[in-house]
């Protein structure tokens, strides 16, 4: 038996190619708030013709006519034709692969004379990796949208929806927990709750105001250290919230080693943030397909790797309600789930039928937590409230970034006794 497939990979095939630094595939007309990024931080990557082997980033990309600007690195134009694979590359730790491939015996009496005691059945898998957090590169200036972050495809295969919000100017008049900005432009900040930058210093929407001819402004929380002055820019991250629909996407994985190829498609799964000196998501995540070739890939992908100076453990700050505080062995999880729904077939062979979220419970837990520096005071005090904190954790600054935000209250749990230094301690989990 065989079995022919659809790719999910991406595919450009050459319309034309002008130079080294240009390729057309009019059929590509994907679009965002700003088409020139859709692409952008790819690596387009041909797999046929006298340019196989080479590679370059893409740099920009206009939807109207399916035009990539290239980086130089493939050393000539492409030829009409030519078939370019657009892949990510993303440097790993701790990877765990998991392919299974099912085999289903056969009845006693064998079918047609069959020289097989049974049939193989479809494969599936599992794959488990750590990767570091990493800035994207230099911060959005005003009406530009932020580069994507090298995790970026995985985040959505993990029943994530990115928001992309655009940078604007700072008006006249701003304080440090209202910032306004140039008329018409309170739109490019999409939801209430997502991260702003402002002069290294992070902060979060918690509402917005239409001036409508006048003056928008948006409020912050925590407030800034020092009020905006007009003509700055408040930058916009990429950032991404609980999906809330059905539409949720998958990503292909491909790893090689020592020459053999497998590429994992359909991926989709969960992905936790890991507190450490250098903080790192840990992505598990299960596959609907995979497939083996015993041959290295036609490119070098270590053309690909660069080395990227990540968020650290020191850089963190974080928020409980609008105090900050300092948290020891901070994890979260965005709780959704994504799991594949299996079926079985008329003749028994298991299959797939899609995928489905479960798990909407956005939590954290850490041991410890100090207020103002002052470690008399009780762990129970803050959460005193009738109503739970918002729980925000930003890691880095100044372009390199990672802020999460999560509604916490208190686990109802028994404790976990551990050693602190000889002394037995008690410490408070919180979550969702």
């Amino acid at each position: 038996d065989y079995e022919i497939w659809l790719s999910p990979d991406p595919i450009v095939k050459v319309d034309s190619s002008s130079g080294e630094t240009n390729m057309v595939d009019a059929t590509r007309s994907e679009a965002a708030i700003n088409s020139a990024v859709f692409w952008l931080d790819y690596w387009a990557i041909p797999i046929t013709g006298t340019r196989r082997g080479r590679i370059a980033k893409v740099t920009g990309f206009t939807a109207g006519t399916g035009t990539f600007v290239l980086a130089t690195g493939l050393g000539g134009a492409l030829a009409v034709g030519d078939v370019v694979v657009l892949r990510k590359f993303l440097e790993v730790s701790n990877l765990a692969l998991g392919p299974t491939e099912e085999y289903i015996p056969r009845p006693q009496s064998r079918v047609n004379m069959s020289r097989g005691d049974g049939v193989v059945g479809p494969r599936a898998g599992s794959i488990g990796f750590n990767t570091q957090i990493v800035g994207t590169g230099s911060l959005s200036a005003a009406g530009s949208v932020a580069n994507t972050g090298s995790a970026h495809g995985l985040m959505q295969a993990c029943g994530l929806e990115e928001v992309i919000a655009t940078s604007a100017t700072v008006g006249a008049g701003s304080t440090t927990t209202a910032i306004t900005v140039a008329t018409g432009t309170w739109e490019r900040f999409v939801k209430v709750g997502m991260a702003v930058m402002w002069n290294g210093n992070v902060s979060f929407i918690t509402a917005i105001t239409d001036g409508g001819v006048g003056v928008d402004t948006l409020t912050v929380s925590p407030a800034l250290p020092v009020a905006p002055a007009s003509g700055d820019v408040l930058y916009a991250g990429r950032m991404y919230e609980l999906a809330t629909d059905a539409d949720t996407l998958g990503a292909v994985v491909e790893v090689e080693v020592d020459g053999v190829r497998t590429t994992f498609t359909g991926c989709k799964g969960n992905v936790e943030i890991t507190d450490a000196a250098v903080p790192e998501f840990a992505f598990s995540l299960q596959a609907d397909h995979w497939v083996r070739e015993i041959e290295a890939a036609p490119y070098n992908p270590g053309t690909a790797y660069h080395t990227s100076v990540p968020v650290l453990q020191s850089d963190r700050i974080a928020y409980l309600d609008t105090t900050k505080i300092d948290v020891k062995g901070f994890t979260a999880t965005p709780g959704t789930a994504v799991t594949r729904k299996t079926v079985q077939g008329a003749s028994g062979v298991n299959g797939g039928a899609g995928y489905h979220v479960t798990g909407y419970a956005p939590g954290g837990t850490w041991r410890e937590i100090l207020l103002s520096g002052v470690e008399t005071v009780g762990r129970d005090l803050p959460f005193t409230a009738r109503t739970s904190y918002a729980m925000a954790v930003v890691y880095g600054s100044h372009g390199k970034c990672i802020a999460v935000r999560m509604p916490v209250a208190r686990l109802i749990q028994s404790p976990h006794p551990e050693d602190a230094d000889g002394m037995a301690e008690h410490p408070a989990v919180f979550e969702a």
